[in-house]
């Protein structure tokens, strides 16, 4: 039986891109960035909290009693936002949508990376 087969091109006219990765490269990578978020800001909010109580410490009533009006019309500024309900909802939705996508994003790179080093020090290849 004589099977005929059509000779390879010698250009091929397609390109194909495959990413190998396993799940334990990935759950190591979120892992890493959860902890590198949680460090930067809970440092950010410590930051912030000693700012405020420093101020509450050094404000007078004189100062606070001249900037009054001012703190008055900050509050109430923000009555122009509190029925609108479907800008903030649909606001939210952008915001968390790009925060996740760009989180899961990161943590497949730095899993591919992980899956990387770990392949390419160990000197074995990964079987799937």
């Amino acid at each position: 039986m004589n099977l005929k087969t059509d000779p390879e091109p010698k250009y091929k006219e397609y390109l194909t891109f495959k990413i190998k990765y396993s799940a334990r490269d990935i759950a190591i990578a979120k892992i890493i960035i959860i902890a590198t978020l949680s460090i930067l800001f809970g440092q950010y909010f410590v930051t912030q909290a000693r700012k405020e109580y420093r101020r509450g410490q050094e404000i007078t009533q004189e100062e606070y009693i001249e900037h009054f009006t001012q703190y008055k019309a900050d509050l109430l500024s923000s009555r122009t936002y509190t029925n609108n309900y479907p800008l903030a909802i649909f606001i939210f939705f952008i915001v968390l949508g790009f925060i996740f996508g760009a989180y899961e994003l990161i943590s497949l790179a730095i899993g591919l990376a992980i899956g990387k080093i770990v392949t390419h020090n160990s000197g074995y290849e990964r079987q799937e």
